[in-house]
């Protein structure tokens, strides 16, 4: 959830949304969700979502605004196609749409195409 800046403020689940028939979202949120910035180094993003177990990080701006939505299955490709040397570029070709700075998929929003 964001604020009417674009400042991210909370997470709602949609398990927890599809529970709750009243109340408001504000009541159903998690606040503070954990954040990413588009410049955090991959590999080290990819080893702490692995081990905390988190599916996907919102990346968001300096001032906190949402940029996107990292997942860690679409992060693990492009740490390996990273390493083993393919452009990045393949893989938005293949549906991975970039938002607007180069093609740092910490700065990409993901969606399937």
């Amino acid at each position: 959830m964001a604020d009417a800046g674009q400042v991210v403020v909370g997470l709602l689940h949609h398990r927890v949304a599809a529970a709750r028939a009243e109340g408001t979202v504000e009541d159903a949120m998690r606040p503070g969700p954990a954040t990413v910035r588009a410049d955090e180094p991959l590999v080290p993003l990819l080893e702490r979502m692995t081990r905390a177990g988190t599916d996907a990080v919102l990346v968001t701006d300096p001032e906190g605004r949402l940029l996107g939505l990292l997942e860690r299955e679409d992060l693990q490709r492009a740490v390996v196609r990273a390493s083993a040397g393919t452009d990045i570029a393949s893989d938005q070709r293949r549906g991975w749409s970039a938002m607007s700075h180069g093609t740092n998929p910490a700065r990409a929003h993901l969606e399937a195409p």
